[in-house]
């Protein structure tokens, strides 16, 4: 059965950004900002919240400090990690491995 090729892909066209793939972001925790938390013996240190923004259809996210894992979690919930006052590098790692990384300061209240 006899077929056209398709032409080739010119930049000019203009489509290459609908198929861009949006990194994650984090949002929380803020930028710059020093967290402070308590010890409790109970319970040990206040949790600090960590949120990503990342394209609607990403299912899962991967939380790191300092290359270390922390958790995975749903894209939509903000998750809760117990850091140890330090300084940290936080990481969230989409399901397809793009990444973002950002400084946290954690101190004693």
């Amino acid at each position: 059965m006899p077929y056209k090729k398709t032409p080739p892909f010119e930049a000019e066209w203009g489509f290459g950004d609908a198929f861009d793939i949006a990194a994650p972001e984090i949002v929380s925790p803020k930028t710059d900002v020093k967290y402070s938390v308590q010890y409790n013996q109970a319970t040990g240190y206040d949790k600090i919240p960590l949120k990503a923004k990342v394209d609607q259809d990403v299912k899962k996210v991967f939380w790191f400090a300092n290359q270390k894992p922390l958790s995975e979690s749903d894209p939509n919930e903000t998750m809760m990690a117990e850091l140890a006052p330090g300084k940290y590098e936080i990481m969230v790692v989409d399901e397809r491995g793009q990444t973002f990384a950002k400084p946290l300061v954690v101190q004693v209240f």
